[in-house]
């Protein structure tokens, strides 16, 4: 069976969106990942199950949770602050 033109597009078209997605998602991952680290590195209370937790929780079908991002990074902040003190 020959495939039709037009669905060979769209699969053209679809994989350059996942490849320009995939570059997106690295450059998001590396920058998040980045600021766990620099948050987590001052050996706050945070045990490294919760805070594995923390990274899993900011993707959910291969798509990024901003709000879980947000929220992951000010309670690592708050952790900081309260072992600081």
């Amino acid at each position: 069976m020959k495939i039709p033109k037009y669905i060979q597009e769209h699969i053209e078209k679809n994989n350059l969106l996942l490849e320009k997605a995939y570059k997106h998602a690295v450059i998001v991952e590396n920058w998040y990942y980045y600021q766990l680290e620099k948050l987590n590195k001052n050996e706050t209370d945070i045990c490294e199950e919760k805070f594995g937790d923390i990274k899993i929780n900011s993707l959910d079908n291969g798509k990024f949770i901003l709000s879980a991002i947000r929220e992951n990074l000010e309670l690592l902040r708050n952790e900081q602050k309260g072992g600081a003190e």
